[in-house]
């Protein structure tokens, strides 16, 4: 390489000045220079351009460049690999369709939840109140839970004395036991008779609870000359 050309010297300028041609490189461009003097100028001109850049400084680039340039290198490794062949292609498009639904879906996700969970308690509410099994009452219930009624009593002649009796009520109506929970006479076994032979013959519509028949309670409070029923 004892003789380049000018157009070679200016390509390997920036190399020659930095000191990074090969030593053979080196010597023939540094002996164009000597001769050549539209060469030597550009190369002193390119010295000092590079003096005073070096003069600046070396700056810190800001703190968002190097994740902007991972990004930007991150999706063009992707779109290279999507171009890759068919498959990669293929691939691509069923995810980017994949993502595009779930974006699309997920604002109704939680109001889609809400009214499901809205329709299961209806139904459900609904359904409780209508008897599997059984029989029901004549009458269509119209309140979630009603107390046993009192039906009718016969004319027996009671003792004239206050009694107060708690029943148990079962749920075809049936007085199931009985209990004497006050009253002047409500030790004496006369008295706990009559009671007895009034409640043998009693009826009584049984509570309710959502349309079916249950066990209830019922207070009866015998006083001279009436009859008072609780539920």
């Amino acid at each position: 390489m004892n003789d380049v050309s000018c157009g070679f010297v200016l390509d390997q300028m920036a190399a020659y000045i930095d000191g990074a041609l090969e030593p053979t490189e080196s010597l023939a461009v540094r002996r164009h220079v000597e001769a050549c003097t539209v060469c030597s100028a550009r190369i002193e001109e390119q010295r000092r351009v590079a003096l005073a850049v070096r003069s600046l400084g070396r700056k810190t680039a800001p703190p968002g460049v190097t994740t902007v340039l991972q990004v930007i290198a991150s999706q063009e490794r992707t779109r290279q690999k999507r171009f890759r062949n068919a498959k990669a292609f293929v691939n691509w498009m069923a995810g980017e369709a994949s993502l595009r639904l779930n974006n699309l879906m997920r604002p109704f996700a939680i109001p889609v939840a809400g009214g499901v969970a809205m329709a299961t308690l209806v139904f459900s509410m609904i359904v409780s109140s209508y008897p599997l099994g059984g029989s029901t009452l004549d009458d269509v219930p119209t309140q979630i839970y009603t107390e046993a009624v009192f039906k009718g009593i016969v004319p027996f002649d009671f003792a004239r004395h206050d009694v107060i009796v708690d029943l148990i009520i079962d749920s075809q109506g049936r007085v199931l036991d009985y209990r004497i929970a006050g009253g002047s006479m409500a030790t004496d076994p006369s008295v706990r008779r009559s009671v007895e032979n009034i409640l043998l013959f009693t009826e009584f519509k049984p509570a309710t609870s959502f349309g079916q028949r249950i066990a209830g309670r019922v207070r009866i409070s015998f006083q001279t000359g009436r009859i008072e029923v609780r539920g």
